[in-house]
């Protein structure tokens, strides 16, 4: 999957702060086996947002386009669930990657 890295930079985010969304994010979806239990997953990241300092939708865009490559996707935990854990995980790693050559 390509995307332009500019697009895991939100308005009002810099590359600093898409990174630390997405290590927060990662850190919170490792814990977990699988990713059946939406709304509880969600909420946690909803925590992590609100720790970093950021908007729910900063977050979660940064999020969004590290896991479908796109600004907008079906809906994002669904999207998680279905890729699975090992698939998910790889994706952030990959965006952590590329915001580390912006």
């Amino acid at each position: 999957m390509e995307y332009d890295a500019q697009l895991l930079i939100g308005k009002g985010v810099d590359a600093s702060a898409a990174r630390a969304a997405l290590r927060a994010a990662y850190a919170t979806l490792e814990k977990y086996t699988t990713y059946d239990d939406e709304e509880k997953i969600e909420a946690e990241l909803r925590v992590e947002a609100e720790r970093l300092g950021l908007k729910n939708l900063q977050f979660f865009g940064t999020l969004r386009v590290a896991i479908t490559g796109k600004t907008a996707s079906p809906p994002l935990m669904s999207s998680m669930r279905i890729l699975g854990r090992d698939k998910t995980l790889r994706r952030i790693e990959r965006a952590i990657q590329l915001l580390e050559k912006v």
